[in-house]
């Protein structure tokens, strides 16, 4: 299903376009990809595996001057599947639109994004004999995000942010609930020593969903953070910090529906360590904490650990392989209609340019979902791709 086009985007083109010509860069690009993948149990419910074909293609528009930059990127992707496993929901196509703008200034810089972007997503449902299957569905995220940031001195500085997303999706079921999530924060930076900067920053989120319940929780977080350069080879980030997340909902009790609120501390935090062992090749290792919304509306704390090398074998190809072990569990208890996920997700993958413009790709992925019982699910994809520029 296509996701409208928004408009405002031809504002940003026509204020550019009136800028003398000889101060604006243009520059035209665009892409193309073909992806065919062969999965068992696609949908982690034991129905059978598909065989997919996905279709790419891409185009930016970026226009500059000594100070502002402006992108506008939009998208078209298809997908047609075929196999055991395949109900028909899988099958997609749909419209995507990014766009930015940067602006420069001596002692500060300002940020703003915009982005539509249609995604498959899995939901629970029921067939005619009444059992539980899992099917996929296309989802809608619109996102807007600013950002403005003033050096104050030489080793201070002053960021500001706010964000808003909203999900939509094109079927309708308990697992999926249409939901707005929005906010800002404020981080302060300080430069310690040559190789040391160090942070404190403060967040508000206000998640909602378009439910039965009419949900609407506040997370308050506060976070101290450290970049570290160790060594011209290494380099060490996070951060660390609480949240705290008050929630409310309607529920129904015995005698009438109740407005019940609910308060939670959690702890909330990143780290990234990133290892060049050779020039050929780096290692990389992260650990996450944080507070999203789930595709039910559900506000739950996602932890995870991830892993990765990446090796160039020579200038024309590289291989490289992630791993990722995620928990996903809910911040409330519901009331015992949602349960805690484990995920694993395994992938190597071996890239390869054939020519300046054209590159291609083949990997394998395994991934094991234990939610209401273990699944476990084995892809293998080959992929190829051409970059395109049509200006300069």
């Amino acid at each position: 299903m296509a996701a409208p086009s928004p408009r405002w985007p031809l504002a940003a083109v026509l204020i550019v376009a009136s800028a003398p010509v000889g101060a604006v860069d243009w520059s035209v690009s665009g892409f193309f990809s073909q992806r065919i993948e062969a999965t068992s149990n696609s949908g982690l419910d034991g129905e059978g595996g598909v065989v997919g074909a996905i279709s790419d293609l891409g185009m930016a528009f970026r226009l500059a001057t000594p100070t502002t930059q402006w992108t506008l990127a939009p998208g078209v992707r298809g997908a047609l599947y075929t196999g055991p496993g395949d109900d028909g929901s899988l099958d997609d196509f749909g419209f995507r639109f990014n766009g930015s703008v940067a602006h420069q200034a001596p002692r500060s810089s300002t940020t703003a994004s915009f982005s539509v972007i249609p995604d498959s997503t899995t939901f629970s449902d029921f067939d005619s004999g009444g059992n539980s299957r899992n099917r996929n569905t296309t989802q809608i995220t619109y996102s807007a995000n600013m950002g403005y940031s003033y050096n104050i001195n030489e080793i201070n500085s002053l960021s500001l942010t706010a964000f808003g997303r909203r999900r939509d999706f094109t079927e309708q079921s308990a697992d999926l609930e249409p939901s707005l999530s929005f906010g800002g924060g404020a981080t302060w930076r300080r430069e310690l020593d040559p190789a040391t900067a160090g942070s404190l920053g403060f967040t508000v989120t206000r998640f909602t969903a378009d439910s039965l319940e009419d949900p609407e929780s506040l997370s308050y977080e506060v976070r101290a953070g450290l970049d570290r350069q160790l060594s011209p080879r290494a380099t060490l980030g996070g951060t660390l910090g609480v949240a705290l997340v008050d929630s409310e909902r309607n529920r129904v009790r015995p005698g009438g529906t109740v407005r019940e609120d609910d308060l939670s501390p959690s702890f909330v935090g990143d780290l990234t360590l990133s290892y060049a062992a050779a020039p050929d090749t780096r290692y990389t290792f992260g650990l996450s904490q944080s507070i999203d919304q789930n595709t039910d509306g559900t506000v739950e704390s996602r932890a995870s650990v991830s892993a990765g090398v990446q090796h160039s074998i020579n200038r024309r190809s590289r291989a490289g392989l992630t791993g990722r072990l995620g928990f996903n569990n809910p911040v409330f208890d519901d009331g015992g209609d949602t349960s805690d996920q484990i995920t694993l997700s395994v992938q190597p993958a071996y890239f390869y340019a054939l020519t300046p413009n054209w590159d291609a790709s083949l990997g394998y992925a395994l991934r094991v979902e234990d939610a209401n019982g273990v699944e476990t699910s084995h892809q293998v994809f080959f992929q190829i791709s051409r970059g395109l520029s049509f200006l300069p």
